[in-house]
């Protein structure tokens, strides 16, 4: 009786009302709705024992699954609708967000545009200001460079500047704006004397040079006859002279073959002396070479016996600090060997035997 009555309520249980809940109020997280629905669940289906050995005990099994099937299926249909709402709502939310945005960006920009006017105008106005200032600072550094202007030109360039008028329409750029003119004015009027007087100095350097090449040009042709009146004495001087210069250049000849004759001798027997003098020269030469080779050998055969003898008095050293080395500690190990029971004598004689390397696989390092 008892099972048919579980059996009973069972079939009569609707395990699912979540439909007719709020979702805001069934998963909200400060909400205890939704476990306490999931516990009322899982309380009703575990209170319902029904028997397996039964097809009707069979069948509320597959009823409960179904059940349960349906709540987990309208429960997940209810959050995911409510997510799907909540996701509009936000795409609502933020369309309102930027048109609010925007509406007040252009009020802002709308706001501010008479100040931003007068700044774009206060900018123009400062960049017209500082280009008059800088036309008459770059007008004043040109005219340093006058060697590439005309007079005529820095005269333009002058009264360019000067026919600038400064005005209060300059405000706070007047004063430097003055400044500037008038440095410009100084700079160029210098200019135009530098270049003035180059000008000059050119114009009277060219009238020296022209009058210069002038006076050549009269010296020059004057040379030119003075040296064909020379021309002619030279030939009538030549034509007297050519015939004593014949007789003499015979007569020069006899005596130069003369002489030449004199000379080859005599520079036979210069030669002849210098090469017995050279001789002489190189044999002494020769000489002192060889005796100075003698001493060089003699001397290096001393510097190699004495570095014999330092040598073998080096490795006496080293022989007889090694052994002093070598002593000190054999008696060093006889000093312990006599702490074992050895004797002297004993101690001593093995000492020696491994010294000597007469005791296999024992050795003394020193």
């Amino acid at each position: 009786m008892e099972k048919a009555a579980t059996e009973k309520e069972v079939s009569s249980t609707d395990l699912v009302l979540a439909d007719k809940l709020e979702p805001a109020v069934l998963f909200g997280n400060e909400h205890k709705t939704l476990e306490d629905l999931l516990s009322k669940i899982k309380k009703e289906v575990s209170t319902i024992v029904p028997d397996v050995t039964t097809a009707k005990g069979r069948k509320a099994i597959t009823a409960n699954v179904s059940r349960i099937t349906k709540s987990k299926t309208t429960l997940d249909k209810a959050g995911k609708d409510y997510n799907a709402a909540q996701k509009e709502l936000l795409k609502t939310f933020d369309k309102q967000r930027k048109y609010a945005f925007t509406f007040l960006e252009d009020l802002q920009k709308e706001v501010r545009k008479p100040l931003t006017e007068w700044e774009d105008k206060e900018k123009d106005r400062i960049a017209k200001c500082e280009g008059v200032v800088n036309a008459f600072i770059l007008a004043g550094n040109d005219s340093e460079n006058w060697m590439n202007y005309t007079a005529e030109e820095l005269a333009d360039l002058l009264k360019t500047v000067e026919d600038v008028t400064i005005t209060r329409r300059l405000a706070e750029f007047e004063d430097e704006a003055q400044q500037a003119k008038h440095n410009a004015v100084k700079n160029i009027n210098t200019a135009i004397q530098s270049r003035v007087k180059y000008d000059n100095d050119q114009a009277e350097l060219k009238e020296m040079r022209e009058k210069i090449a002038e006076q050549d040009r009269k010296n020059f042709e004057a040379d030119q006859r003075a040296e064909t009146e020379r021309e002619a004495r030279k030939k009538v001087i030549e034509a007297n002279t050519a015939r004593e210069a014949a007789e003499k250049e015979a007569d020069r000849v006899v005596q130069q073959a003369k002489d030449y004759a004199k000379e080859v001798e005599k520079q036979k027997q210069i030669d002849l002396e210098n090469a017995e003098k050279q001789r002489v020269i190189d044999a002494e030469n020769a000489e002192k070479q060889r005796l100075i080779d003698v001493e060089a050998a003699a001397q290096a055969e001393r510097d190699r016996i004495e570095a014999e003898k330092q040598s073998e008095i080096e490795a006496e050293k080293k022989r007889a600090a090694n052994k002093t080395h070598k002593g000190k500690i054999n008696r060093a190990i006889v000093k312990e060997l006599l702490k074992c029971g050895i004797d002297e004598t004993q101690a001593k004689k093995i000492v020696t035997v491994i010294a000597q390397n007469k005791v296999p696989n024992v050795k003394i390092s020193y």
